[in-house]
């Protein structure tokens, strides 16, 4: 990383500094021959107008930016064209911060202002005291902006207190339109929003008792599994030659034997590994509980080949890396997921309207266990679960086993009921 500056170089120069530090960064020589190609017909641009002498600046950038588009929408730009866009946002942005910035999307900043906001955001901090994850508050805050602009905009409510039961139901009222799982999540919310406002006594009625249950169950269908030749054909399927298929084979064994998480497996660290004892511990990123599981020899094996001839030199602390430059921890457990999609796609396994996704291999895990009998204590402590209640819904799995709790329906002869 080079040092913040006061912009003062050509476009050249600028590219030649940007260019160098990609290079340190070991990016792939494709992506150093796309920003040679970019750079050509950057200079090109720029003598054509008269403009190869002038200061690379924002403003200098912006001219390039309109050059390429010229008066047409952004989405009908060529993919080498958008490209080259990013690759000149990229450039300033090296040239005025030392540092790489990614574009793309926005995250989406919530405000809420006002005595309603005041409630929400108090609300707010108090989940984030009892240790609520960051995901967790990031769909509350989109939910809770929803019902606040439900009750500013057609109630002109400016105050909490000021909620009535007849407000609350016209509300509810006003959910048909929305699909069952949101009004069942908008509902839930509202309740324990309303619940915490009479806590603290921000209203006077405790309104959350009058708010409906919504009767939406996400495990309603039965979980995707796969069968035990089916995994053996995925795992078999991944060249573990290559530095990259070292890496998704011992990712997806985390999976399979043990069942972590993606978000997990994503975060796992070198301290997390205790090779002297042949055990995996960490704190769970979704429950914040403890998780110890043992490492087997076949998946130690898998982690150490890794390790030793697939992982990038870095210093990161986190076991797993990307595969292309810059070399770094994957942001969450989403790029896991994608792996483990990647995997299945490449495998040849028919799918047959299933999911392929982590999740599925975590729930073939338990179909194994309770095929061989595994008590639920024991599949609740492999699965991290608080309670064995949780781990009721993998009952549904086994198939077999519900069977044999069928009763069978006695005979009865039907009469006909006259009036």
């Amino acid at each position: 990383m080079k040092e913040k500056k006061s912009n003062t170089n050509l476009f050249e120069e600028e590219y030649r500094s940007l260019f160098s530090h990609l290079k340190e960064l070991n990016y792939s020589r494709r992506t150093l021959n796309r920003y040679r190609n970019y750079h050509e017909d950057v200079i090109a641009r720029l003598k054509a107008n008269g403009k190869e002498n002038e200061e690379f600046n924002a403003e200098l950038c912006e001219w390039l930016i309109q050059d390429i588009i010229g008066e047409r929408p952004f989405y009908t730009l060529s993919l080498k064209e958008k490209n080259e866009i990013n690759s000149l946002q990229a450039i300033l942005s090296y040239s005025e911060t030392g540092n790489l910035s990614v574009f793309g999307k926005p995250n989406r900043v919530f405000n809420f202002d006002g005595s309603l906001g005041c409630a929400i955001n108090e609300y707010l901090d108090h989940d984030r005291q009892l240790g609520r994850a960051s995901g967790t508050i990031k769909l509350k805050c989109l939910y809770l902006t929803y019902i606040k602009d439900y009750f500013l905009t057609n109630m002109k409510l400016q105050s909490w207190d000021g909620l009535t039961r007849k407000g609350l139901f016209a509300y509810v009222e006003s959910l048909v339109a929305y699909s069952p799982s949101m009004i069942t999540h908008l509902l839930s919310l509202l309740r324990g929003f309303l619940g915490y406002l009479f806590g603290v006594g921000a209203i006077q009625e405790n309104l959350a008792i009058f708010v409906p249950k919504g009767t939406y169950r996400s495990d309603a269908k039965l979980p995707t599994t796969y069968s035990n030749s089916e995994i053996e054909l995925l795992l078999s399927s991944i060249n573990r030659a290559s530095p990259v298929g070292k890496r998704n084979y011992a990712m997806i064994l985390l999976i399979t034997h043990l069942g972590l998480r993606a978000g997990d497996i994503a975060r796992l660290e070198f301290k997390d590994l205790d090779w002297d004892r042949c055990l995996v511990s960490i704190l769970q990123q979704k429950t914040k509980e403890p998780l110890v599981l043992p490492l087997s020899n076949d998946l130690g094996e898998a982690i150490i080949d890794y390790l030793k001839y697939g992982r990038p030199q870095s210093d990161a602390k986190e076991v797993f890396l990307t595969a292309s430059a810059p070399f770094q921890p994957f942001f969450n457990g989403g790029g896991v997921c994608s792996i483990v999609r990647k995997c299945f796609t490449r495998s040849g396994i028919k799918p047959d309207g299933r999911k392929r996704g982590s999740h599925s291999l975590r729930f073939s895990l338990g179909k194994r266990l309770l095929e061989a009998k595994t008590p639920l204590p024991i599949i609740s402590a492999i699965y991290g679960h608080a309670s064995s209640e949780t781990t009721m819904r993998y009952i549904g799995i086994d198939r077999k086993a519900l069977r044999q709790c069928a009763l069978e329906v006695p005979p009865f002869k039907f009469q006909e009921v006259l009036p």
